[in-house]
């Protein structure tokens, strides 16, 4: 079993830093388009590449294996020992973190694909002259 949750481990592995070299040189070849200007390609910061839909699948699978871990551990604590909880907490902050970094991602994505001119409407407000008959 353990055999086969690692090599499960190292192809997820393989398949997330596949993704991290696929959005690199994505990136390299937007900017070598753009003559060196010092700047990211304008179509990069507005969708998500397949890097982040990589990271998101890592962080639903770290979420799973420490739940997992965590039931085993308060099922029965015995064999375990006492430095495994901090181990545990320690996994859930990374994982938290983790998370905090995507929905930043999500959100940056989301406000540099908005258009320049967009307005907003806000609902259920009404003009200053609705009840006034002239």
């Amino acid at each position: 079993m353990f055999i086969t949750l690692a090599i499960f481990g190292g192809i997820v592995g393989l398949l997330i830093i596949a993704a991290a070299v696929y959005t690199a040189l994505s990136i390299r070849k937007g900017r070598s388009d753009t003559a060196q200007s010092g700047r990211f390609p304008e179509g990069t910061r507005l969708h998500w590449t397949v890097l982040d839909y990589g990271l998101l699948f890592l962080l639903a699978f770290a979420v799973l294996f420490l739940f997992v871990d965590l039931v085993a551990v308060l099922r029965d604590s015995r064999p375990y020992p006492a430095f495994h909880i901090g181990y545990l907490i320690s996994g859930f902050v990374f994982v938290l973190l983790h998370a905090g970094f995507l929905y930043i991602r999500l959100l940056l994505v989301l406000r540099a694909s908005r258009p320049k001119g967009a307005v907003v409407i806000e609902e259920g407000t009404e003009p200053k002259e609705a009840y006034q008959s002239k």
